[in-house]
């Protein structure tokens, strides 16, 4: 569970897969962080540059439909106000995870699916961020 210290912020998952968000955001919840899914990256850019949601940390499907994942993280990486929240990539499809390793996309971290919830949660208390309590 998070500790004292500041606001929890919430953590943007960004999901095609409806059981995959649900099972994802049940987990995170359990463990003290709020969750909001998204099914879509243009969906989660609007998210994000109307300030609807400011997460500490993105987890993000790579096959999704009309932006893939990779899209979602250069449109992220080219906007100044988004380019330091972390994002943790969680795929289907294994050899896409060497590459993210190897640093091409800048992910904090990879996941394969079905991801082990230990290790998910381990990777979100290390790179979700804290907000100053009063903090936008």
């Amino acid at each position: 569970m998070p500790d004292a210290g500041g606001e929890v912020r919430p953590i943007l998952i960004v999901e095609d897969e409806d059981d995959t968000r649900e099972v994802l955001s049940v987990a995170l919840e359990a463990a003290g962080y709020p969750a909001v899914g998204v099914r879509t990256a243009v969906e989660a850019l609007t998210v994000l540059h109307e300030k609807q949601v400011r997460p500490s940390l993105i987890l993000l499907d790579l096959f999704l439909p009309g932006m893939s994942g990779w899209q979602f993280r250069e449109a992220q990486c080219e906007d100044t106000e988004l380019a330091a929240i972390p994002v943790i990539v969680v795929s289907g499809y294994p050899h896409t995870l060497d590459t993210i390793q190897r640093g091409g996309m800048r992910a904090a971290s990879a996941f394969q699916k079905p991801v082990d919830p230990n290790a998910l949660l381990a990777a979100v208390r290390q790179y979700a961020r804290r907000s100053p309590l009063g903090a936008p």
